[in-house]
């Protein structure tokens, strides 16, 4: 993605994936010409690419991990080598950037790659159709009109919502060709999604919440984060609004992003509910309703990466620039799928994937001698992945997902994968596989907090029912089975639970990329488990409980903390703990995250105290109370910070 378009053209992109994948087993690389195209009927790609002299390419990667005739998985990346935006030219600003408008197609190739260096025992077939998007006498018009190949026809409003056309064609073509169980699409396609989310959150559309959680559970484990937005028909309805077609390639400008999911969720064969027909019935020639097969619904997910394509800033795993985000979300999410193929599967579990077998397998495998076809053989190293060594991923025990920390973009770094084949479940322990059976419909996401050493982790399900508790080293943690367990990982500090999330504090020099799969295993295997949170009955202090004897004063403190303070607070996964009120001081004590917080002692003095002074004139002041060993630390600090004085 960081590559020059002029060096990064279909043509070379599809070279440079041929040249990667070579010596990889049971891994098949099929580059299609303009003349496929065209005998295919994807007239809406070819609309696309007719602006550029550069010609175009559709390429397809096989992987056959699995057993033969099995429903593969599918994939499919938008491939826009350069998008000046056609006839309907973007502003100069920026344009440069748009040499990442190939992401999608980018990170299909990473994954593919991924996925077949560690040898997962399933089928994958990923699609990925590369063009150039320029303006010339040659170049489709706003007003245009074009057939897809599944007969449904578009007119082209805007030559800059260009993603969308090339991927309805590539979806059809992917999803009726091979029949996979879920298909999945990544593309930089909006810049309402950029709008939307930034750069923290991928956007992700599904008609399956089995197909979300896996998604949404892949990504928490690699730090690669999703959020699942809106899929609703009546996006599609300005949409469905032409005269002369079955459908425009824009909607209003409100709702962007989810007018192109609605509008792509059109051209997926086979999924839930067939395609209504036209409300204007126009073009009659068109198939305005796809069949759907009985028992052979697909689960379709459609991920908009156009917020999270580029880093504007450097991060502990992404470097600045083209970020290949979502690469190593979706490895993680084959091995997710590759473990739950390798069990038995249970209807409603949410790594469940069907495999019934269509016995059409071999006769779906797209010929070498069709016409305008080169089919090939040899390829080897991904100029595109940039992954860490892994040895000391495999001497530690840890899982792969932990090690994929780097930028998976196409670049001029030559692969540096050097760790032997091993299986899937070496890798991603198989305790904690057998315990994700178990808790369905659980996936855990981690939230930051102001503390860069502490971090929220929300498992879905309560914590506490009642108040919170803490717990400042492993002897006291002799009441919680989570916390014992916890605090076994190397690193682990202070943990604190909260109503719905526990946060977890760690040493400064403890790294959280080594001790993130552990904590969602242990948090995983303690909600399997069916234990108390807190053995003996024992629940957490209900500090602001309203005693009957409490003076007003009192009452109104509490009240204060308990509904405006405290789910503030919490939110940034820490806590205040109501310690007394005497003199018009009110004392608390920090908790959670915000113990040890530099941030947080001016929250308590500018946020906390100027709510309470505001709207109870009894309060004068709010002060910190701290446990013994903090008074003994911060003791120790000043006596250092004397000597050092002295000795000035």
């Amino acid at each position: 993605m960081e590559t020059p378009a002029n060096l990064m053209t279909p043509k070379i992109f599809t070279e440079e994936v041929a040249y990667v994948l070579a010596g990889l087993d049971n891994v098949d690389v099929i580059v299609r010409d303009e003349e496929w195209a065209q005998q295919q009927g994807m007239n809406a790609f070819l609309s696309v690419a007719r602006g550029s002299q550069e010609p175009l390419r559709f390429l397809e990667i096989h992987y056959k991990g699995g057993k033969e005739g099995e429903k593969p998985l599918g994939l499919v990346g938008k491939g826009v080598t350069f998008d000046s935006g056609g006839i309907s030219l973007k502003p100069s600003l920026n344009m440069a950037a748009m040499k990442g408008d190939m992401g999608g197609a980018a990170t299909v190739a990473g994954a593919m790659y991924g996925i077949a260096k560690l040898g997962l025992p399933i089928n994958v077939v990923a699609v990925a159709p590369l063009t150039e998007n320029l303006p010339s006498g040659l170049a489709t018009k706003p007003g245009d009109v074009v057939k897809t190949m599944n007969g449904k026809s578009i007119e082209v409003a805007d030559t800059d919502a260009e993603g969308r056309l090339i991927l309805a064609d590539a979806l059809y073509y992917l999803t009726s060709k091979f029949e996979p169980h879920s298909v999945i699409d990544i593309a930089t396609l909006t810049g309402a999604m950029d709008v939307a989310l930034g750069q923290v959150y991928a956007g992700v559309f599904t008609n399956s919440d089995a197909l979300w959680h896996q998604l949404n559970l892949a990504a928490a484990l690699t730090s690669d984060p999703f959020w699942r937005m809106p899929l609703h028909p009546d996006y599609l309805k300005p949409m469905r609004a032409s005269i002369v077609a079955d459908f425009i390639n824009i909607g209003d400008r409100s709702g962007g992003s989810c007018a192109a999911a609605a509008f792509l969720k059109e051209f997926v064969l086979g999924l839930e509910h067939p395609v209504e027909p036209n409300e204007n019935e126009a073009a009659p020639a068109s198939a305005t309703i796809i069949e759907v097969k009985e028992g052979n619904a697909i689960r379709w997910a459609h991920i908009d990466i156009a917020g999270v394509m580029e880093s504007k800033k450097a991060s502990a795993y992404s470097p600045k620039g083209m970020s290949g985000r979502p690469t190593r979300s979706l490895i993680e999410f084959a091995r997710l799928v590759a473990s739950q193929a390798t069990e038995s599967p249970t209807p409603g579990d949410i790594f469940t994937v069907e495999s019934e077998t269509s016995g059409k397998a071999s006769a779906n495998t797209p010929s070498a001698h069709a016409s305008g076809t080169q089919h090939i053989h040899s390829i080897s190293n991904f100029s595109g992945l940039n992954y860490p060594r892994a040895q000391h991923i495999l001497s530690k025990n840890i899982p792969l997902h932990a090690s994929l920390v780097s930028n998976p973009a196409i670049t001029t770094t030559r692969t540096i994968m050097t760790s032997a084949r091993v299986s899937p479940l070496t890798f991603h322990q198989k305790r904690v596989a057998s315990q994700l059976q178990q808790v369905r419909n659980m996936f855990i996401q981690t939230e930051q907090t102001p503390n860069v050493d502490s971090l929220k982790f929300v498992p879905g399900v309560p914590v506490m029912q009642q108040g919170t508790a803490e717990f400042l080293d492993s002897q006291s943690a002799i009441s919680s089975p989570l916390a014992k367990s916890l605090f076994k990982i190397d690193g682990v500090k202070r943990i604190f639970y909260g109503p719905d999330f526990i946060t977890v504090s760690k040493d400064e020099d403890a790294e959280w990329q080594l001790m993130k799969p552990d904590i969602y295993a242990s948090i995983m295997d303690f909600f399997a488990s069916g234990q108390p949170i807190l053995q003996d009955g024992v629940q957490g202090p209900s500090d602001t409980e309203i005693l009957p004897d409490d003076p007003e004063v009192v009452q109104m403190i509490k009240e204060l903390l308990d509904t405006r303070i405290r789910p503030s607070i919490q939110e940034d996964g820490g806590d205040i703990e109501y310690r007394g009120f005497v003199d018009g001081i009110v004392k608390l004590k920090l908790k959670g995250s915000c113990r040890g917080c530099d941030s947080s002692v001016v929250t308590l003095k500018n946020g906390i105290e100027n709510m309470l002074v505001h709207y109870i004139p009894e309060v004068q002041r709010v002060e910190q109370e701290l446990d013994e060993e903090e008074v003994v630390a911060l003791k120790e600090f000043e006596r250092l910070e004397k000597r050092l004085m002295g000795g000035k």
